[in-house]
């Protein structure tokens, strides 16, 4: 069975972050799991053939990745902490549809947005937020990944 899994880094670090501080809450979902029958069920699946499962077992293993992905997404689009505060960018954020733009591209442009904004209120007090909604969506232009095929004619 081939895979063409791939995780992000952010994944791979809640991956580690969880094993070094929620081992015991990792351990106790397995204890329910195991309270609620899943050993019973496996014990069910030895007479199928596992040549008939792999590719579901496949699916299976995709879907749960990509639901972690989409819940480390949506809690740091979510967080007001992370998305701008206080800065006052998290109400322009959140008006962004994550289905049209790459939510990498908005988290990146997003700190580095907080990043020139924080430079520039050190240095020039009197930007307000108008300024910040316009270095926000600067950021955001500038990152967009175009290609040829997205120019229209």
């Amino acid at each position: 069975m081939s895979s063409g899994l791939s995780l992000s880094f952010e994944l791979i670090y809640l991956m580690g972050w969880l094993l070094k501080n929620n081992k015991a809450k990792l351990k106790q979902l397995v204890l329910e799991a195991i309270q609620a029958g899943i050993m019973e069920e496996v014990a069910a699946m030895h007479d199928v053939d596992y040549l008939l499962l792999s590719d579901q077992m496949q699916g299976t293993v995709e879907q749960f990745m990509e639901y972690f992905e989409q819940a480390i997404n949506e809690g740091m689009l979510g967080s007001e902490a992370s998305l701008g505060a206080p800065y006052n960018l998290a109400p322009v954020f959140k008006k962004f549809d994550p289905r049209l733009f790459d939510q990498r591209t908005l988290l990146l442009s997003l700190q580095e947005a907080k990043k020139k904004i924080s430079y520039k209120k050190k240095t020039d007090p009197s930007v307000s937020d108008i300024d910040d909604n316009s270095i926000l969506f600067e950021r955001i232009l500038k990152n967009l990944n175009h290609s040829k095929k997205d120019l229209m004619h």
